[in-house]
């Protein structure tokens, strides 16, 4: 019996160290693994070859990954990328909202790392086959801050969405509840690394499931994990009209009538 064709990976990353220590991990993980240093071969290696997996730095001597990843999305919807970065911004994060399946910053362990690039994969994948999702019907509310806890309740409400509320502690037991959440309004400072992490697992089985992220402000933790989660920031302050013109378009994928 012949063996399945390995996954193939693209690492951008102009340190050489670096670069050979994310070469021997996906190596480790069945992966066959080209290598690219700057910008312009990076380019070259994308437009010529099919990746299931880019994994790109996002400084680089002659620009920036992100140029790469933009490409890239454009050539291949079904690759799963991933930007690395010790100096992520606000701004540029923004802007790969949709581009990206990840956004990590450094440092990082390896172990973790071997984890997201297995879940980016399975998450594009699963978006990819799953077909047209109707909209979500119980939404998970995890906000501590009681005004806004009780606006967004209200307005998710007079949606016609049943809330149930929610804390932000361990792995989110409330995501495996059942009956299961469809989607999920979450304060921000709660969007620890371990809940991140079962957002994406949840978003692996169930692709349609959708994040909005409440916020106090645009610091750039908040913008990356709206990247990574594909989530839609909102602000606490929003009036309640605001809330459900948010909750409507991305839970019901249209403008609230």
């Amino acid at each position: 019996m012949s063996e399945p064709p390995a996954r193939t990976a693209l690492v951008l990353e102009d340190e050489p160290e670096v670069r050979r220590l994310l070469e021997r991990l996906l190596s480790r993980e069945g992966y066959q693994v080209a290598l690219a240093g700057d910008v312009a071969e990076g380019l070259k290696m994308a437009r010529e070859g099919r990746y299931h997996l880019l994994v790109l730095d996002k400084n680089l001597p002659d620009g920036s990954g992100e140029q790469v990843a933009v490409a890239a999305r454009q050539l291949d919807p079904r690759a799963a990328i991933v930007i690395l970065t010790a100096f992520a911004s606000r701004d540029s994060a923004a802007a790969l909202h949709g581009v990206v399946d990840l956004y990590l910053t450094k440092p990082f362990r390896m172990k973790d790392l071997a984890e997201s690039f297995s879940m980016a994969i399975a998450r594009r994948e699963a978006m990819l086959a799953a077909g047209p999702a109707g909209p979500p019907r119980r939404v998970l509310l995890v906000e501590i801050e009681q005004r806004s806890r009780d606006a967004c309740a209200a307005a998710l409400a007079e949606l016609g969405f049943e809330v149930v509320h929610g804390y932000s502690r361990g792995g989110m037991p409330e995501l495996a509840s059942q009956p299961q959440p469809d989607a999920m309004v979450l304060a921000s400072e709660g969007c620890t690394a371990e809940v991140r992490s079962a957002i994406l697992k949840v978003q692996t089985a169930r692709p349609e499931f959708q994040v909005v992220l409440l916020t106090d402000s645009d610091r750039v933790e908040v913008v990356i994990d709206s990247v990574s989660l594909r989530a839609e920031r909102v602000r606490r302050q929003s009036s309640p009209g605001e809330l459900r013109a948010v909750f409507s378009r991305v839970f019901r994928g249209a403008a609230e009538p």
